[in-house]
């Protein structure tokens, strides 16, 4: 929803404030499109037996599919390489595909090609005798054909949590509590290290708006089989519904923190969300996903395309809603890969090898 003031309307501006915010909106519900493909979630909601606003994608359709657990593949920290690459095309030709397309974070395009940086033998000159150097890997051929790379730039951007993000009037209320506890002998993943103290950031989300993040205490791992117990307790007065939490762990390396799990609002009990954290998603990676794109496979549905629809005027402001709706159809979930917990180069420091 957008809204633009009489005094904008009349300002002589250099450009058209109208066209900026449709292009602002339009924008944010591609990328919205885009980034729920591979994370949405229709399970977001507050309330009993309904279904958020997003629909489900690749991961929770695949990750949902028990009938194929080989579709899942984790690395554990470890980089893309062209060994992971065809390991994956294995289990997609198997299931009787073709894999033509694999979407990654653009830090993890380049890390795949990094590897290769050293191999580099041809050196081009331009017309004035300049050496270029460099590489890029946008096709691997695989043992199942050519299986072309993306770069995105939106995959991994609402992994990470934005710390300076004003909180805006409307959002729910943080969480008046987090606990962190540690449990010994519980199935944990987690890596022998130096560094065994992890903290939390939860933030409530309710449609379109964040709450600010509360702070867990911190939590130290004594044994790699240990988990942490999060204990979230919601405010007990809100600005509005929550519809999930989202739960971020502090990265060793980056500091930065990470989206390990988003829970719907409706599975607290009496306002206590619970969630243990094996160390099953890592924070500084990220996911990978490979497999057949065509319409027997996999489509985005669209029940409504892009459109814009004015808003009734109850202020010296206009106000307008642009809207579309959609899922994602996967038709063959043989036929499409994740790779999960893939190291990947990050713009601000070295990332974390745990292979």
């Amino acid at each position: 929803v957008k809204q633009l003031s009489l005094a904008a309307q009349l300002a002589s501006t250099i450009a058209d404030p109208l066209s900026i915010l449709e292009s602002d909106a339009s924008l944010v519900v591609s990328k919205t499109i885009e980034w729920a493909i591979f994370y949405g979630d229709s399970s977001l909601t507050g309330t009993t037996g309904g279904q958020g606003l997003e629909f489900d994608g690749l991961e929770k359709l695949l990750e949902d599919n028990t009938d194929y657990p080989e579709n899942i593949m984790d690395l554990r920290g470890g980089s893309l390489t062209p060994e992971q690459i065809n390991k994956a095309a294995v289990i997609v030709a198997k299931g009787f595909g073709t894999p033509t397309d694999a979407y990654m974070p653009i830090g993890v395009q380049a890390d795949f090609v990094n590897q290769f940086l050293k191999d580099q033998r041809i050196i081009v000159t331009d017309h004035d005798n300049n050496v270029q150097l460099g590489m890029n890997t946008a096709v691997f051929n695989s043992v199942k054909g050519a299986i072309k790379l993306h770069g995105s730039t939106i995959m991994d951007n609402d992994l990470i949590l934005d710390t300076s993000r004003a909180v805006d009037p409307a959002a729910p209320f943080a969480p008046s509590s987090v606990v962190a506890a540690v449990s010994t002998g519980t199935a944990g993943q987690f890596f022998p290290s130096d560094d065994a103290a992890f903290d939390y950031k939860v933030v409530v989300n309710s449609g379109q708006y964040q709450s600010a993040p509360a702070t867990s205490n911190v939590a130290t791992i004594a044994n790699a089989t240990d988990s942490v117990t999060l204990t979230i307790t919601l405010n007990t007065l809100q600005a509005a519904p929550p519809d999930y939490v989202a739960i971020y762990r502090k990265g060793a390396v980056s500091g930065q923190y990470y989206l390990i799990k988003r829970v719907a609002a409706n599975t607290a009990n009496n306002g206590v969300i619970t969630f243990v954290d094996n160390n099953a998603v890592i924070p500084e990676t990220t996911n990978v996903f490979l497999g057949e794109l065509s319409k027997g496979v996999i489509t985005l549905f669209e029940f409504l395309p892009f459109v814009k629809l004015n808003l009734a005027i109850t202020t010296t402001s206009n106000q307008f809603a642009l809207l579309w709706y959609g899922a994602l159809g996967l038709y063959a979930p043989r036929r499409w890969v994740e790779i999960k917990n893939v190291n990947y180069v990050q713009a601000f420091k070295e990332p974390t090898i745990y292979a």
